[in-house]
């Protein structure tokens, strides 16, 4: 079966305002708290995901040991079609939109999408702050959560 990594920072990298502090992504992960990530390159996860729920691959939620890529990754968990993963696709178009259906315009809206993400907003919005809003993030869920 494949496997798919999804990588968790133990810290927050470098240009962000908290750089270097701990995200406690991992503590979020396991209570619960943190039940998506949002990622670039919605198209290679939605196939990923589509592996995922079809029985031929999992996911493999990691940490860094250290250094983000520069050190090894320890698993904390592995979560298969059973755990009820799946991927949305979030988009900028002015505004944050999930699947072209939810409009994330109001504050309460974001706090939440970034609360599911392990963060509070201003921290999420610094997160993504370089990220090119031009191309469609993937919402991975690691429970049966969605945005609907």
């Amino acid at each position: 079966m494949k496997t798919y990594v999804i990588t968790l920072s133990r810290s927050f990298l470098a240009g962000h305002p908290k750089a270097g502090e701990p995200t406690g992504f991992k503590d979020k992960f396991l209570r619960k708290e943190k039940i998506h990530t949002i990622r670039c390159n919605y198209e290679l996860w939605k196939a990923r995901l589509e592996e995922v729920k079809r029985g031929e691959a999992a996911l493999s939620i990691r940490e860094w040991t250290g250094a983000p890529y520069r050190s090894p990754q320890a698993e904390i968990r592995l979560l298969t079609a059973a755990d009820g993963v799946s991927v949305q696709k979030l988009e900028f178009l002015g505004r944050w939109i999930v699947d072209r259906k939810q409009i994330l315009e109001t504050t309460e809206a974001l706090e939440i999408l970034a609360g599911n993400d392990g963060l509070e907003y201003k921290d999420w919005e610094a997160w993504f702050a370089k990220a090119d809003k031009t191309k469609p993030f993937a919402i991975i869920h690691f429970t049966p959560y969605k945005y609907e």
